[in-house]
This record gives C-alpha cells, structure tokens and sequence, in this order.
C-alpha cells in the first residue's frame, strides 16, 4: 500500500511539473515574443522560481533556464523597462534604462494572458479536428456490447425521442436518463435517412461501467470498463441510475452484485465507500460510492470540422472557463459554493495525475482548461499579476504620468502578500476540505 502511494504521489508530481511546464512556458513566451517585438530585452526566461537547474543563454544575451521550484516563470525583462527601479539608496537605478512606451510596455504585459487565452483555444481546436464533434444531434455510432437487445439499432441512427419524450441532442439523453430509474422497455423513435421508425431497446445509459476510478471500491472488487451489473441484492437492474440507487441505498454494507462480461455472468461482492461533498447551502452530504462513470449504450457519432469551426469552438469552450471562473468566484463570495471548490498545488496535481492516467486525450484537455484558467487568473487586478500591471498603466495613462517607485515597491508587497494568502488558502483546502 505504501508502495502504491508512493507511485501515485510520483505520478502526480510529474504530471503536475508537465502541465506547469507547459501552461507556464506558453503564458511566457507571449511577454517575450511581444517584448521583443516591442524592442525591450529579455534578461531572464524562466520556467519555475528558485535556483536554476538547467540555463542557457542565446545570442540575444537572454538567459533561458529551467529552475528547482515549479510553480511558475517568469520573463525578467531590462531594469525599469516595465515599470520604473528604485536604487539602494532609494533614488533611481543608476544606469537610465531604454524609454519604452506605454502602449509597448502594456502589449508586452497583456500578452501573457493573451498567449494562453491562444494556447488554450489552439489545443481545443486541434483536440476537435483530431476526435471530431457532434453535429447537436443524437447520432448512434458504435454499439456497445450488452446483455440487452440492440439489433434494431444502426449507426446513423439519429435518436429523436424516448418513451414519447423529445430528445435534441446528447445532453437531452443524458438528462431523461438521470430522471428514468426503471426497468421497463424503452422505445426509441429514430430517424434513419429520410424514415422514421420505432424500436425497442435498452435505457439510454445502462447499467454499464464506462471506468473506474483508481483505488476505488469498484477497482478492488474486480469490476472492469465494460462490464454491466444486472442484478443487485438478487433485484435485476438496467439502468445506471437503478445502480445508483441501489448504491446509495446501502449505507455502505456489502453488496452481492452479479456481473455480464463478454457473455459471462459471474457473481461479485463491493463494499461501497461513503464520501462526503460540500452542499451548496454549506454543510456536507455523506454518499456511499463505489467510483465508477456511466456512458449511453452507444458511441456517439461524430464528424471533423472544418479549421474555421474548430477554432470557434475551441474559442468557446475558452470562454466557457473564463466565465465559470467569474461565475465562480461570484457564488463563494456569497456562500452559494464552498470555497473547497479551490485548489491549490497539491489539489492541481492530483487533477493533473488523474487527467494524465485517463490517457493521453484527457491529459491534453486538462492542460488546455488550466492554460485559459491561469489567463484569467493573471487578469485578475492584484499587484505582481499582469492585472495588476495593467491597472498601474492604467493609472499612469489617465494621469499622464508613473507612479513614483517608492509608492509601487508597497503596492507590490500588498500584492505579493494577497498572493501568499491565496496559495495558502488554497494549500488548506487541499489537506482539510472533505
């Protein structure tokens, strides 16, 4: 067991240094590219904090190195290029650094977040056009091996209603499923071509184990992705949410469950887990679990899109992070959601070992959500963020003037200490929120 741990915690710490390597790198590369362009040197290019662990310099005279403390970068440009230096003595840097606009020092700050903004938005478009997109509708591809009748069905099918009730789309599917806790026969109206028919089948999402979580109750009683369970207790059941129900019902005792694999039925015990989730109200809800996913009985179909389309959905997906991050900072700050809901390092790296062991697939989907978070998050207007860089531009262009060094070194340590405060809380809820 401690061995296993011990694997687990490696697992995650390299997948958590690949993704910071990764988001940190693509967040950094827009201050410098946009800097160069801009004519303002680069001294520093650095992946992580702390002392170096691998530094080259190029012909530029930029130092580029990978650091010991991974939990960031940063592009350290010429003194007073950015904002103006204070000296020892409290004066001026000495040496008179290169006068630089203030349109050229705010584009080479605004460019971090907008690199990862565009790094984000390019690896969901690239992850669409490589497993293609739905069409919005409800198309069958594959059918997935059951213990069920599903000869009517066809790939191409496009799934129009159930049981009477309109279906649009998979999200309709999935939707009816998780208000359908049945065993009786579904009738599925279809379109296929230009006919519509009906056919009999089994619930949208069955009792199918899509996967299984790592060290969870399912993984250590033997079940396997693919396998369906049909009876609990001696009670037969078809459908995921009968599962669940069954599962939820049990406080956690033992269950005898029989298991269809591959045309064999054989007998299993699980002991489900009781867990604990934040209630939105506050407070927390005790469930018993045995950590398995569901999935519809078929593969959706799906097509490629287009170049033009990919980006827009990958545009929208981009925003559709910005905005649930806005959505939820709203909601903690009035009590609507536990602010358990915040990570920090240690929570991001279990996500990151969980996202790298679902597969390649998930690993890149995951970079791509934490690239457009920490954009977001760098917009944030707290000083030592590129936020908080651009509101002292801010103030600089409509008073026409910097502001003195001396008032920015204060504001610079409010802000670092509001940063420290963050990770720290962030920190806590890794070790203590349920």
């Amino acid at each position: 067991m401690l061995e296993s741990s011990m694997l687990d915690f490696v697992f995650d710490a390299g997948a958590f240094v690949a993704v910071v390597a990764i988001v940190v790198f693509a967040h950094e590369l827009g201050h410098y590219l946009v800097g160069r362009i801009c004519g303002i040197d680069a001294e520093i290019f650095s992946i992580g904090f702390g002392p170096p662990v691998i530094s080259w310099v190029d012909r530029a005279g930029t130092r580029w190195q990978l650091a010991s403390i991974p939990l960031g970068g940063f592009v350290k440009f010429e003194e007073g290029a950015i904002l103006p230096a204070v000296a020892e003595g409290g004066a001026e840097a000495g040496k008179a650094p290169k006068a630089h606009s203030l349109k050229s020092r705010a584009a080479t700050v605004a460019a971090g977040p907008a690199a990862s903004f565009l790094f984000a938005i390019a690896v969901f478009a690239l992850s669409a056009v490589a497993t293609g997109i739905s069409d919005g509708r409800a198309t069958i591809g594959e059918i997935k091996p059951l213990p069920f009748p599903t000869d009517g069905f066809q790939a191409g099918d496009v799934v129009l209603a159930v049981n009477g009730e309109a279906i649009d789309g998979f999200f309709d599917l999935h939707l009816y499923a998780q208000s359908d806790n049945s065993s009786e026969q579904h009738v599925y109206t279809l379109l296929r071509g230009e006919e519509r028919l009906e056919v009999a089948g089994p619930p949208p999402v069955p009792s199918l184990i899509a996967d299984i979580m790592s060290d969870s109750p399912a993984e250590k009683s033997g079940l396997l992705p693919g396998d369906v369970i049909v009876s609990i207790g001696g009670e037969d059941i078809r459908s995921f949410e009968e599962m669940r129900s069954f599962i939820h019902a049990s406080n956690g005792r033992t269950l005898d469950i029989k298991v269809w694999r591959g045309g064999e039925v054989f007998d299993l015990e699980i002991a489900p887990r009781l867990t604990t989730r934040s209630m939105p109200g506050g407070g927390v809800e005790v469930t018993p679990t045995i950590g398995v996913s569901a999935s519809l009985f078929f593969d959706p179909q799906f097509y490629r899109p287009t170049p033009f389309e990919a980006i827009w959905l990958g545009t929208i997906q981009t925003w559709l992070i910005v905005f649930r991050s806005l959505e939820g900072i709203a909601m903690m700050s009035v009590g609507a959601i536990s602010s358990c809901s915040l990570h920090g390092p240690v929570g991001i790296a279990e996500l990151s070992g969980e996202a790298a062991s679902q597969g390649l697939g998930s690993f890149v989907f995951f970079v791509a959500v934490l690239s457009a978070a920490i954009g977001f998050l760098n917009l944030l207007p707290i000083p030592v963020l590129d936020g908080g860089f651009l509101l002292i531009f801010g103030i600089e262009a409509v008073t026409g003037r910097r502001i003195a060094p001396q008032v920015l070194n204060r504001i610079f340590v409010a802000g670092a200490f509001a940063i420290l405060l963050l990770l720290g809380f962030g920190l806590w809820n890794d070790f203590f929120c349920p």
